[in-house]
């Protein structure tokens, strides 16, 4: 089962570190060329929460990584020497270390994760979870609104009890059009009724492995 990985730090945002962090992130980024099973990679920024924007200076990223399966991503984290050494230069950079969460994959989140803004839900998991996500999908599929890709997936280990769900839209004017949509919305409420841990917008770029 593959496997996606989200990550949330937050970066330090003092002139010195942003800088140091710009000199320094293609070499940072590098450890993860060649590791095994190791299929995507992005980066980006939060741009909104919970409808609402998010500040540019925040600091706040993203991280979302495929594995192929769970013994790959265990064989590089946390004790791998290659993971360490990345760890060492990194840590300088974010405001506290963040830990992993990991969902096994129903659908690939590469599709949303390399488009122009992506959506991330995060949700306690309940009978009709996946059913209620399957309906906004066909909501927004068929009310037009630019969503142009659909991510599952299900939280295993710590994250066992979780759902994953992530929309890829053409820009961002076409996510906060889908915000005025009282069919959308009431969707998301239900999707959300047992809990909302997430609800994030983010822009990303593909880091190459």
């Amino acid at each position: 089962m593959a496997i996606t990985e989200l990550l949330l730090p937050t970066f330090k945002t003092d002139p010195s570190s942003i800088a140091n962090f710009a000199f320094q992130a293609p070499s940072l980024f590098a450890h993860f060329r060649g590791v095994r099973g190791l299929q995507s990679f992005f980066r980006g920024r939060i741009v909104a929460e919970n409808g609402e924007a998010v500040d540019g200076d925040s600091g706040r990223g993203v991280l979302i990584l495929e594995w192929d399966d769970i013994s790959s991503f265990h064989s590089f984290y946390p004790d791998s020497p290659t993971f360490q050494a990345f760890l060492a230069v990194a840590k300088q950079f974010v405001t506290e270390r963040e830990y992993p969460e990991l969902f096994g994959t129903i659908t690939s989140s590469v599709p949303c994760a390399e488009a122009s803004v992506t959506q991330i839900v995060k949700v306690l998991e309940g009978p009709e979870t996946e059913e209620i996500w399957n309906r906004l999908r066909a909501l927004l599929e068929g009310q037009g609104f630019g969503a142009g890709g659909f991510s599952s997936a299900r939280g295993i280990e710590e994250q066992r009890g979780y759902f994953l769900g992530m929309v890829g839209w053409q820009n961002l004017e076409d996510y906060e059009r889908s915000r005025t949509s009282v069919d959308v919305v009431g969707a998301l409420r239900e999707l959300g009724a047992g809990g909302v841990i997430l609800d994030l917008v983010v822009q990303m770029e593909r880091i190459a492995v």
